[in-house]
């Protein structure tokens, strides 16, 4: 069973909202269906894209009931790393977090991964 067909059956015994998806051959298909339990949207800015070895600079999250509709807008932690830790992101991190005012924030920060990971 493909996705498509999967959601299309679940869309039948739960009808709220209009979506529609596009299946393998590109046509698009309606679809009824409404999320019953909330969702959690967790976004995480980092040192680089390599969860081995990279640093988690900020985390936010917000939770969204099952249209989308934002019911809970979470902790936004900025975590401390070192000027080293920042000195040592790609390019591309170091021109978007120093534009975006991270890089600063980050260096600011009295916040350690270990008392963000216990919020």
């Amino acid at each position: 069973m493909c996705l498509l067909e999967t959601v299309e059956s679940k869309s039948k015994a739960n009808s709220s909202s209009n979506l529609t998806l596009e299946n393998q051959q590109n046509s698009q298909t309606p679809l009824e269906f409404e999320y019953k339990m909330p969702l959690v949207w967790i976004d995480l800015e980092m040192t680089g894209l390599k969860i081995e070895v990279d640093r988690i600079l900020e985390i936010a999250c917000i939770i969204t009931d099952g249209k989308l509709t934002k019911s809970v807008e979470g902790p936004d932690l900025v975590i401390h790393q070192t000027k080293e830790c920042l000195d040592s992101m790609g390019e591309w991190c170091q021109n978007h977090h120093e534009a975006s005012g991270l890089t600063k924030k980050v260096l600011h920060s009295g916040l350690t991964e270990r008392e963000a990971e216990k919020q």
